[in-house]
């Protein structure tokens, strides 16, 4: 770790450049305990599974998951509910355009799973003791616990770690490719611009639910305004697809770990950025007022 902190001090100051049930599946969704017991990193249309075959029904299950753990969250206006709560309305209005959206419904369905479960491992993992995740992940996590950081601090810090973090490692597992031998990335900025377009609905749904004041949008020397975080998880979806180019043409072993090492780099400095710039400051402000909000509102 030694080199991901050293390399932090040489990113940070660049930082800035830098619901209604879906239909369409024929039955329930299998449950994503069942799913995940098999859930393999590449596409496999002759798969039983709906996540590896790339099937609506995966996406389905993935949602079901999600929605089973942010009432978990929101029962207890745990702070976790912020990223949980917009997580799971942007997987339904992808859901709600499937499949019409994509050229190759399948892939992104799959690269959906993998992308999921990265989230699942990294709290399941934390709440277990720590064991095995990101520094991004941790300090987001962390400060769920604690309640030291803003309702959009909470969000933001959830965002960086699974998009900076991992989504370029999940690009890596599923492949640059659709199951046609072309590029997908036609398919991911797709998926991208869908995701920018559900933000503001995010961040209205957490401020009528979990605390007003994720409304207004502003982090000194990260972001201003919802347009400035529509940009900001633009770029950083882009920069995502460009590291896993990177994973994925590494000549040497070393080569790799190189981007790996920037990459946890590039998370962890982001995360600290919005950590400092989202704190309750001692004294002056706290968590009361929007937990009592929370729950008043909460369901």
């Amino acid at each position: 770790m030694k080199r991901v902190r050293a390399f932090v001090l040489a990113v940070t100051t660049a930082l800035v450049a830098l619901p209604a049930t879906p239909s369409g599946a024929a039955s329930p969704p299998p449950s994503w305990q069942k799913i995940v017991k098999t859930l393999e990193p590449r596409l496999d249309p002759a798969s039983k599974s709906p996540c590896n075959r790339g099937s609506v029904t995966c996406v389905d299950a993935v949602l079901k998951e999600m929605k089973r753990r942010e009432r978990a969250f929101a029962v207890k206006c745990n702070h976790n509910v912020m990223f949980s709560y917009t997580y799971r309305v942007t997987t339904e209005h992808v859901r709600s355009g499937w499949p019409r959206d994509f050229d190759s419904p399948a892939y992104i369905a799959h690269m959906d799973a993998i992308f999921a479960k990265s989230y699942f491992d990294a709290y399941d993992r934390w709440k277990d003791g720590g064991s095995g995740v990101s520094e991004a992940w941790t300090i987001a996590l962390d400060a769920a616990r604690s309640k030291s950081v803003s309702g959009l601090g909470d969000m933001l810090l959830g965002i960086n770690a699974h998009i900076s973090r991992d989504l370029p490692f999940v690009v890596e597992q599923v492949g640059l490719l659709g199951p046609d031998g072309s590029s997908a990335l036609d398919d991911y900025n797709r998926f991208n611009q869908i995701i920018v377009e559900t933000q503001g609905l995010a961040l209205d749904g957490a401020a009528r639910r979990f605390d007003p004041e994720v409304a207004t949008v502003s982090i000194p020397g990260l972001v201003v305004g919802k347009d400035g975080l529509l940009e900001l998880f633009s770029a950083w979806r882009a920069e995502a697809w460009a590291r896993a180019e990177q994973l994925v043409s590494a000549a040497t072993p070393e080569d790799r770990q190189a981007v790996v090492d920037e990459i946890e780099a590039i998370a962890l400095a982001r995360a600290l950025l919005i950590q400092v710039g989202t704190a309750y400051v001692p004294f002056f402000s706290s968590t009361a007022d929007r937990d009592e909000f929370c729950r008043d509102h909460r369901s």
